[in-house]
């Protein structure tokens, strides 16, 4: 997918048009993949990082939303919002 940038209000938010991510399209299948095939790492990542239980987090270009689920898993009771 290529980035565009358009005045006319659209969702197309960078490399992703977040409209197309519908349940169960291809491009969020992959995405899903993607991030069960890297949660082990990136769980170790942000713990070195010292994400720990209880921490509050700003996921700042989550895109549809994967790791900060990994994220809240983490921090729970915390809380995780993702832009």
């Amino acid at each position: 997918m290529s980035s565009t940038h358009s005045d006319s209000g659209s969702n197309d938010a960078g490399s992703y048009a977040y409209t197309e991510l519908e349940k169960g399209s291809q491009e969020l299948n992959r995405l899903e993949l993607q991030a069960r095939i890297a949660a082990e790492i990136e769980k170790k990542t942000l713990c070195a990082h010292g994400l720990k239980a209880n921490d509050r987090v700003l996921d700042v270009g989550c895109g549809p939303g994967l790791i900060s689920s990994l994220i809240a898993q983490i921090v729970a009771p915390g809380e995780v919002l993702g832009m």
